[in-house]
């Protein structure tokens, strides 16, 4: 006799252990039964009368595919795995998102075999449970075994919550025959999978305490940024909190991560993409869209939402757009990020036709209750799927490298931190404003794609002229920020000037690609120092033809164009006349060098 013994197993227990142990010894006590019979055979089992148990040969133990609670069925198997050399002729099968029927299939596949279906009960409400023995109701080779558990209520949720709190009641919900090294790995998974969704509150108290302002979930794909500025003293609080928190939960398994103007506490998962950067690609959409003169302006808010309980629910959300806010939300927890940019793409059809005033009228969410709302629902479904696979035919034909709007993304976060910083310092009367982080792989600013050191200084004046600039170490690395502001000019100047940054930070970063730690190929270019210093003593036009210079004075005046949607002609125009104050004819000899330049770094620029 071979027992099928399907389940979740999210995670495997005592109580699954001891129902495994008494089925392969013959003291389980199961109750056989069938559909008609269920009740009185599930009663039977939680009384434990004693009456003579058939012996069991085998246990095949059928894992769930899903994750649960960060549980994954890998982590089921490997707890199963310490479990198995303690109980004997077991074997474990997974990879199937109904185990149930996987196991109705096993038995399928080996019809002159003897089964009981096994179905594990601890109290009265697992009653129901029972009835699952009617997925083997055309299975004449299986029957039915209820089988108790070991009187410890072992629910999932009273284990993840001992996990946290490191009580020492935990060892009971594991089996007594399993040894202190085999009950630390089996705790060590259990700690990955749950400190997520158990993070001590009392953390979290701390930090809600310490602003009191909203913060924005992140739209119009705008750096996250709190709605009041953050001084000096209030940045210097979060950083002392920032250590006491990370030496009081951080380990291999949990990240808390400083992010300037807030705190990140998250579990460590190599398979998560819970860090997928979407604005790149978001913004890449929206520009084909500009191109294919798609009527998306004004563009709606953005947000994107990791939501547990929506992604474990069937008929769970993936995305959703309102049109009296022109929010469009969109939920990425354990879905693929092409899937993600398909709805983000759906959606923002929803956003034209709510442009154009054809969603006015629409009462309901239900297709089947508005032959209008079918028809709107038809076009997103069908023009956003095609708008999507022509945008990733073009990126895929123009080998375009969407790591740029990567980079730009990290510009536009450094620029709105830098601006979000002197505001505060400004505000609070000090003469200089200033920001520093590190960026890069696990750094105060986690950024996998470069790593140098980051400083932005200001000064505020009344009597001094507003300038600004900026200078790239590449073998250092580092990026220095200087602005002098005059404090006559402020606060109409604020915009002008966070326009500025984008632009100067980008052309600084695309300096540390060019050469030293942070080089990318493709980007590497020649010292050109001896050079650069004559030209350094006679200012002109020569410096503005410098390799170097051009690809940085490109991508840094692009960023702005984009980002200040002004078209790209009209930005290098106002740069080469008002900043730099070349005469008509040196203007020329640049935009003709920029212009042969720019198709190369795919920057529209004399199209």
């Amino acid at each position: 006799m071979i027992a099928l013994y399907p389940g979740a197993y999210k995670p495997p227990h005592k109580g699954h252990f001891t129902v495994v142990k008494r089925l392969l010894d013959g003291s389980h006590n199961g109750v056989v039964y069938d559909i008609d019979s269920y009740l009185e055979a599930g009663e039977k089992a939680l009384k434990g009368d004693k009456r003579e148990s058939t012996k069991v040969d085998k246990v095949v133990i059928f894992i769930g595919g899903n994750t649960r609670n960060g549980i994954t069925p890998e982590h089921a198997e490997a707890i199963w795995n310490i479990y198995k050399k303690y109980l004997g002729n077991v074997e474990i099968v997974k990879g199937e998102k109904n185990p149930m029927f996987a196991s109705s299939k096993y038995a399928k596949n080996n019809p002159n075999e003897k089964f009981y279906a096994i179905a594990g009960i601890r109290d009265e409400d697992d009653l129901v449970d029972l009835k699952r023995v009617t997925t083997f109701k055309n299975r004449d080779n299986v029957e039915g075994l209820v089988v108790s558990g070991d009187g410890v209520d072992q629910r999932a949720s009273i284990i993840r919550g001992l996990t946290i709190a490191g009580n020492t009641r935990l060892r009971n919900y594991f089996p007594d025959e399993i040894n202190d090294e085999e009950y630390r790995k089996i705790l060590n998974i259990m700690k990955k999978s749950a400190i997520e969704e158990n993070i001590d509150k009392s953390i979290q108290d701390t930090i809600e305490n310490l602003f009191t302002e909203e913060v924005e979930e992140g739209h119009g794909m705008a750096a996250i940024a709190p709605r009041s500025v953050m001084k000096s003293s209030e940045r210097a609080h979060l950083i002392t909190l920032y250590n006491r928190i990370k030496n009081q939960i951080g380990d291999e398994y949990v990240d808390v991560e400083f992010k300037t103007d807030h705190i990140k506490v998250s579990l460590k998962d190599e398979t998560s993409n819970s860090n997928f950067d979407f604005t790149p690609y978001m913004a890449s959409i929206l520009e084909y869209m500009m191109d294919q003169k798609m009527n998306i302006l004004p563009l709606p808010d953005i947000k994107v939402k990791r939501d547990i309980k929506e992604a474990a629910d069937f008929f769970g959300r993936t995305a959703y757009y309102n049109p009296d806010l022109k929010e469009m939300v969109i939920y990425v927890e354990g879905r693929h990020p092409k899937d993600i940019m398909r709805s983000f793409t759906h959606e923002m059809i929803h956003h034209i036709q709510n442009v154009e005033g054809r969603l006015g009228n629409i009462s309901t969410t239900n297709t089947n209750e508005s032959d209008e709302l079918l028809e709107l629902e038809k076009e997103a479904y069908t023009k956003g799927n095609l708008t999507f696979r022509n945008w990733e035919d073009k990126i895929k034909n123009e080998n375009s490298n969407l790591n740029e709007g990567k980079y730009d993304s990290l510009v536009t976060k450094l620029a709105g931190f830098t601006l979000n910083a002197w505001k505060g310092d400004h505000d609070e009367k000090q003469r200089k404003g200033y920001f520093a982080v590190e960026v890069g792989p696990g750094k105060e600013f986690d950024y996998p794609h470069l790593d140098f050191k980051y400083r932005a200084q200001a000064i505020f004046d009344y009597n001094i002229k507003s300038v600004e600039g900026g200078t790239a170490y590449p073998q250092k690395p580092e990026v220095v920020v200087k602005f002098a502001i005059n404090k006559n000019e402020l606060p109409e100047r604020w915009s002008t000037i966070a326009m500025e940054l984008r632009n100067i930070i980008r052309h600084e970063i695309t300096h540390l690609m060019q050469s030293g730690p942070n080089v990318k190929k493709g980007k590497e270019k020649a010292s050109d120092s001896m050079r650069r210093a004559k030209l350094s003593k006679s200012p002109g036009p020569g410096y503005y033809k410098l390799e170097k210079e051009i690809d940085a004075n490109l991508e840094g005046l692009y960023l702005q164009a984009k980002k200040s949607r002004q078209p790209l002609e009209k930005v290098i125009d106002n740069y080469l006349v008002d900043k730099l104050k070349l005469t008509p004819k040196e203007q020329e000899i640049i935009k003709d060098i920029w212009k042969k330049r720019a198709p190369e770094l795919n920057i529209p620029y004399g199209e």
